[in-house]
């Protein structure tokens, strides 16, 4: 093994296309390299929603990890259709990234894209834990302001 075998790297080859990562294990560097891999200099679009409607909406809560409503479908379906009607080729260029909760995962994964990534980090922060859904009420009455 030569000296550059030994060490930690991440090499960049004309703006990103091609990238050399060295060695690279944990959470943190693998994390820096994901980064790196979707970094582009080149304008492009970004496109930002919300899930579809799901149950817990429906009843007014928080939190949770309920499943979508057949109207939080047909926002998916009409998502789609928008995403699909865009000027590029969602199928090859559009990058999918949800959090994953189902409801999240079930208005993102019908979007035809050429990847599709999962982030827990995207998830809803210091809400409830999901297993624990509260009605909105309960929050403004025991917390106000």
């Amino acid at each position: 093994m030569g000296l550059k075998d030994d060490l930690r790297y991440i090499k960049i080859f004309d703006v990103g296309r091609q990238i050399v990562a060295n060695r690279i294990n944990g959470f943190v560097p693998s994390r820096i390299v994901f980064y790196l891999n979707n970094l582009h200099i080149i304008p492009r679009p970004i496109y930002i929603t919300r899930h579809g409607q799901s149950e817990y909406n429906v009843l007014d809560k928080l939190g949770g990890d309920s499943a979508l409503t057949p109207k939080g479908h047909e926002f998916a379906e009409l998502l789609k259709e928008f995403m699909i009607s865009q000027d590029f080729d969602a199928e090859t260029e559009l990058c999918v990234w949800s959090s994953t909760m189902r409801r999240a995962v079930q208005t993102a994964e019908i979007i035809p894209c050429a990847q599709y990534v999962r982030w827990k980090s995207m998830e809803e922060i210091n809400v409830r834990p999901t297993n624990q859904p509260t009605n909105q009420p309960n929050i403004a009455h025991t917390a106000p302001k």
